[in-house]
């Protein structure tokens, strides 16, 4: 079986959290929106993020 594999980037640093502090990611069904936990706290941020982090580290 093939698998492709990606670069993982840390999107703590990002989006101005401490670095490895956002953890858990979910993109929603619609793929609008993605959610992520840092500490005892739930965030959410467009995830058009994804596409522009994926230009930027070309």
């Amino acid at each position: 079986m093939k698998t492709n594999r990606v670069k993982v980037i840390d999107l703590s640093l990002e989006m101005n959290f401490e670095k490895n502090s956002c953890k858990f990611p979910y993109v929603s069904p619609d793929s609008k929106y993605m959610f992520f936990s840092s500490g005892e706290n739930i965030y959410w941020v467009s995830a058009k993020i994804i596409d522009k982090l994926k230009k930027r580290k070309k």
